[in-house]
């Protein structure tokens, strides 16, 4: 996905589009705010593109959703300061998510980058045709 002001909502359209279609519709809110959070982040931390996944199947009544981009640095949790507009988007990453993280993932020769995951509970998930 290229880097614009338009990515994090086109990133929600296409996750609760896909993941209604998989039949976790209990999922959609919860998922569309972590990837928008992460995209997001990745777009603030100076990242040239970002590629989005979803796992619809991580585990039992687990949705994995996934953001790799090649920005520098890694996301750190920092104590938000109540009156900024920002700075607030991985607490509600770490609430709303059973569990996160992220490592890097280089793609290939000269294309670093790292993944931010997180895992979601979905009650009815199913097989998906891909993210």
């Amino acid at each position: 996905m290229p880097i614009s002001d338009q990515a994090p909502g086109q990133v929600r359209r296409w996750a609760a589009d896909l993941l209604t279609r998989w039949g976790a519709a209990d999922a959609v809110e919860d998922a569309v705010t972590v990837l928008t959070e992460l995209v997001t982040n990745a777009c603030q931390a100076g990242a040239s593109r970002v590629i989005v996944s979803i796992e619809p199947d991580a585990g039992p009544n687990v949705i994995e959703v996934c953001v790799w981009d090649d920005a520098p640095g890694v996301p750190q949790k920092h104590e938000p300061d109540l009156s900024a507009e920002r700075g607030r988007g991985l607490f509600m990453v770490d609430a709303l998510a059973a569990r996160w993280g992220h490592h890097a993932l280089p793609l290939g020769p000269g294309c670093s980058g790292k993944v931010v995951w997180a895992d979601l509970a979905a009650h009815g998930a199913g097989s998906g045709d891909g993210a």
